[in-house]
């Protein structure tokens, strides 16, 4: 009686990867994966896999398939969502609160910019950024946020910028 392959029973993966059946892991011989524990047909390995949706896998050692089927369950992970913020036009001599930024499904967060000028704290989601000399004679920066993923998502991160006027305002 040839036993069900072995593998983790939660598979977790990053919901932006297009994953599919044929990322499902499982050891043993001539895995074959399906949508059901009673299907006789199974899946095309470029079937993508759906969050929360059980797969049961079997094997085939010589011509005997397993009868037993293994229970995976497939988690997929959001991935980070960000929208740096809005373009903006500050007086020189002011600070600019960078409040109309939106994040998600992050672990951290790290801000860059293209002048001179600082953050009050480069790694939280909504610093206070002031223009530095360069900045205000050039009128111009651009601030930039980067994103680490979660999960199945830690290997991910996104980056967008967004543009930043100083103007003379007396």
């Amino acid at each position: 009686n040839t036993p069900a392959p072995a593998a983790n029973a939660i598979q977790n993966f990053c919901s932006t990867l297009n994953t599919t059946v044929a990322d499902l892991a499982a050891t043993g011989s001539n895995v074959q994966w399906y949508a059901d524990v009673n299907d006789i047909t199974p899946l095309s390995p470029s079937t993508p896999l759906m969050d929360g949706t059980h797969y049961f896998a079997t094997q085939t050692v010589g011509a005997c398939e397993s009868s037993a089927r293994l229970d995976v369950t497939v988690t997929l992970s959001s991935a980070p969502e960000l929208n740096a913020g809005c373009d903006a036009t500050i007086c020189s001599g002011s600070s600019f609160t960078l409040d109309c930024s939106a994040t998600s499904n992050y672990s951290s967060v790290s801000w860059a910019t293209s002048g001179d000028g600082y953050f009050n704290d480069d790694y939280v989601a909504y610093p206070v950024y002031t223009p530095g000399s360069n900045d205000v004679t050039s009128g111009h920066v651009i601030l930039s946020r980067e994103l680490y993923g979660t999960g199945a998502c830690a290997a991910t991160s996104y980056n967008t910028g967004f543009n930043l006027d100083i103007a003379n305002c007396m």
